[in-house]
C-alpha cells in the first residue's frame, strides 16, 4: 500500500516537475523568439540607417559643394560691389565737380506766371540773342539750355527736349517747350533764333503777323511735340543726363576756362549791366 503511494507521489511529483519545465521551456522559447525579431529588426534598422548615413554623407558632399559654389559667388559679388561702390564714388565726385561749374544763383525762382501773349512779347521784344551758333563750343544743346534759362527766369515753365534731329538723320537735337498758364504748349527752335539774332527785319515780320520768332508750330512740324526721347526741366538734370559738355553756355558763349569766375564776378558784372 505505502508502494503505491510513494510510486504516485514520485510519479505526481515527476509531472509537477515536467509541467513547470514545459512552462519554462515555452517562455524561454518566447523569449528567444521575441530576441530574434528584435535582433531581426535592428539589423534591419542597422541597414536603413546604414542607407540614411550613406544619403547623409552624399547630402553633406551635395551641400558643402554648394557652401563652396557660395562662397565664390558671394566674392564675386563682393567683389562687384566693391567695383560698383568705387564706380559710385567717382561719379559722385564726377557729378559733384560738375555741378559746381553750374553759375550760382542759376534761377532767380520767379512764379510761372505767363499767358501766351507775354511769350510772344517776350521773344519779340525782350529775348536777349547773345551770339550766333557755333558746332560744339554753342550749338543747338547749349542754345537750348541758355534759352531755358532765360525764359524760366521771365516766368515762363520751360523744359530743354532732346531727340532725333527734326530734320532727319542719325543726328540727335535739342530744343526747348514753353508752357504758359492759360494753357498753351510751344516748341522753340533755339538755333531759328540764333541764326537771326540781329535780324530786325524777321522781328518785324514776325510782329505784323502775330507771331513769335522761334516758335515751331505742330502743324509745321509735329515731331518738336511728340518725338522727343527726354524731357529735362533744368539745368541741374540736364548736367547729369547729357553732361556738362553739352549745356555749359556760359562757357562757350564768353570763353570762361574757370566756371568759378562766372559763378562769382561775371554774374555780378552781367547783372550790374
Amino acid at each position: 500500500m505505502w508502494k503505491r503511494i510513494l510510486i504516485y507521489l514520485l510519479l505526481g511529483g515527476l509531472f509537477l516537475v515536467t509541467l513547470i519545465g514545459y512552462e519554462k521551456y515555452t517562455e524561454m522559447s518566447n523569449e528567444i523568439n521575441s530576441l530574434r525579431q528584435d535582433n531581426d529588426y535592428l539589423q534591419s534598422m542597422n541597414v536603413i540607417n546604414k542607407t540614411n548615413v550613406k544619403k547623409l554623407e552624399l547630402a553633406n558632399q551635395s551641400l558643402e559643394a554648394d557652401v563652396e559654389q557660395l562662397e565664390e559667388e558671394y566674392m564675386a559679388q563682393k567683389n562687384k560691389a566693391s567695383a560698383l561702390q568705387a564706380d559710385i564714388m567717382n561719379s559722385y565726385i564726377f557729378y559733384d565737380n560738375d555741378m559746381n561749374k553750374i553759375p550760382g544763383n542759376y534761377y532767380s525762382g520767379v512764379d510761372y506766371n505767363k499767358t501766351t501773349k507775354d511769350l510772344k512779347y517776350y521773344l519779340n521784344n525782350t529775348f536777349v540773342m547773345p551770339t550766333g551758333y557755333e558746332l560744339n563750343v554753342f550749338d543747338c544743346s547749349e542754345q537750348a539750355a541758355y534759352m531755358e534759362r532765360e525764359l524760366e527766369n521771365a516766368g515762363f515753365m520751360t523744359e530743354i527736349l532732346v531727340g532725333d534731329s527734326p530734320t532727319g538723320g542719325d543726328l540727335k537735337h535739342a530744343w526747348i517747350m514753353v508752357y504758359t498758364i492759360d494753357n498753351y504748349r510751344t516748341a522753340i527752335e533755339p538755333t531759328i533764333i540764333f541764326g537771326t539774332a540781329d535780324s530786325s527785319v524777321s522781328r518785324l515780320w514776325t510782329r505784323l503777323n502775330n507771331d513769335a520768332i522761334g516758335i515751331v508750330y505742330s502743324n509745321q512740324n509735329a515731331n518738336y511735340y511728340d518725338a522727343y526721347e527726354e524731357r529735362i526741366e533744368n539745368i541741374y538734370y540736364a548736367v547729369t543726363r547729357l553732361g556738362i559738355d553739352e549745356v555749359d553756355w556760359w562757357y562757350g558763349m564768353w570763353g570762361l576756362e574757370d566756371h568759378n569766375y562766372y559763378r562769382t564776378e561775371f554774374v555780378t558784372d552781367r547783372r550790374s549791366n
